[in-house]
């Protein structure tokens, strides 16, 4: 027996199947709609949303930084930004980060020192992006540690382009492999990278420079627009927040793995 329950025929049944088939408008014109495989888009709103995930995942998807999103993982991200929107980003969003910012200004925070409670719950809430620069800046410490030294950056600019070849060889040759698909790293950005990170590495000639600092400088520098603030923010997580992961040891990174 065939598959379809009948059994085979003869050459006139076959001729009767084969004009019983339906015909293919190939007509671009045509007002035939053409449907995805699988249960009708339109039955209700589910499927709808399934529609809109699937042209969501065939299309890249980057997050509010401008780097893609894993293609397994956009589901998870427009939630997460959902609830984003719904949630904590209310709270931010109510927060008078001008003025916040303008306090920060006069209180001169030190990296490690204890935040106003209204500090902390808009930080907990979320920066926007938009003052994401400077409220970094400001409560790292970073822009404390720069009115301490003026003019220290550019000194040590001119100092870092001599600090040898094999240092300003090995900043070189990272600063293509840093975020390659980011659309912001442009020549003129990676000449700030590589700016910044010369001017460090003649701050700090025990770690001069490290794989791994180029991403942080360039993940800084996305958001500060100041090279000397980025400097001084890139010199606070190597020496305060990221104490000895930039080292020849690597004693922190073994410490954060156990």
């Amino acid at each position: 027996a065939s598959i379809s329950g009948v059994a085979p025929g003869t050459a006139q049944d076959a001729r009767s199947r084969t004009r019983s088939r339906p015909k293919i408008d190939k007509n671009p014109s045509s007002t035939a709609e053409l449907r995805p495989c699988g249960p009708s888009m339109t039955s209700n709103t589910r499927t709808g949303a399934h529609a809109g995930d699937l042209a969501t995942r065939a299309l890249p998807v980057a997050d509010d930084h401008g780097f893609e999103v894993p293609r397994s993982l956009v589901s998870k991200y427009l939630a997460h930004q959902e609830r984003r929107r719904g949630g904590a980003a209310a709270a931010g969003a109510a927060a008078d980060w001008p003025s916040l910012l303008a306090q920060a200004r006069s209180k001169r925070y030190r990296t490690g020192a204890a935040l106003p409670p209204l500090w902390t719950a808009a930080v907990r809430a979320g920066v926007p992006t938009a003052h994401r620069g400077e409220a970094w800046v400001l409560l790292s410490g970073a822009a404390q540690r720069r009115a301490e030294h003026p003019g220290l950056y550019e000194q040590l600019l001119r100092e870092g382009a001599g600090a040898g070849a094999e240092v300003a060889d090995q900043i070189q040759r990272d600063l293509p492999r840093t975020f390659p698909a980011h659309p912001r790293l442009t020549p003129a950005f990676l000449g700030r990278l590589r700016n910044v990170l010369l001017a460090y590495a003649a701050r700090n000639p025990e770690v001069a420079y490290c794989q791994g600092m180029n991403f942080v400088a360039a993940a800084v520098l996305l958001f500060v627009d100041d090279d000397a603030d980025a400097f001084w923010l890139l010199a606070v997580i190597v020496e305060e927040v990221l104490v000895d992961h930039y080292v020849q040891s690597m004693l922190g990174h073994q410490v954060d793995q156990q």
